[in-house]
């Protein structure tokens, strides 16, 4: 059996990728956005904040609207460590 799914994987190797392309900052600029903004509405945790600003990322949403008392990205720096790097790709 395990050899039967290492021949399976050695043939999907052109359709499995274990990872992406690290794009640089101006190609993920030059991406096209989805038309989806999402809003969050006081949000406590910095730490979920910054989960949500990659999911848009990932996701190429046009931006993410904190309002209430939800963290915001340039003032608290708990965001810019679990954003890795999706707060300054977002727009916000």
């Amino acid at each position: 059996a395990h050899l039967l799914r290492e021949e399976q994987a050695a043939l999907a190797v052109g359709f499995l990728r274990n990872a992406d392309n690290a794009d640089t900052a101006a190609e993920r600029t030059a991406r096209p956005t989805h038309p989806v903004h999402v809003v969050l509405d006081n949000l406590r945790s910095a730490y979920n904040v910054g989960s949500i600003f990659r999911t848009a990322d990932a996701a190429h949403c046009a931006e993410v609207v904190t309002c209430g008392f939800t963290p915001h990205p340039p003032l608290h720096p708990k965001l810019s460590k679990t954003g890795f790097g999706a707060v300054e790709s977002v727009a916000s």
